[in-house]
């Protein structure tokens, strides 16, 4: 049986974004153990990781968790702003591909 904390963090389909995986893999994170010790606060320290990088990381990795932060660029969460950031639909990989 594979030990998935220590697994390397490798792209795989479905899970990590592109984005989210360079993200994590130019600041250092190679284990799935690592990315798991530093969510969510130190995930969300890393320039251009937001909370979209951060639900690819909990929906791959921490199946059931949703970090709910206080506060977004300053501004103290409101509940209309809590729906708008969880009720979404998310895009999938190929549709966020044909944008550019």
């Amino acid at each position: 049986m594979i030990n998935t904390l220590s697994t390397p963090l490798i792209p795989l389909p479905g899970k990590l974004s592109k984005r989210t995986y360079n993200s994590l893999a130019r600041n250092g994170f190679i284990t799935v153990q690592q990315v798991i010790k530093a969510y969510p606060h130190n995930l969300l320290r890393i320039h251009g990781f937001g909370l979209a990088a951060l639900r690819e990381v909990e929906r791959a990795f921490l199946p059931g968790s949703c970090y709910i932060p206080k506060y977004i660029k300053g501004k103290i969460i409101t509940e209309p702003m809590l729906q708008q950031l969880y009720f979404r639909t998310p895009r999938k990989h190929n549709e966020a591909s044909a944008d550019n």
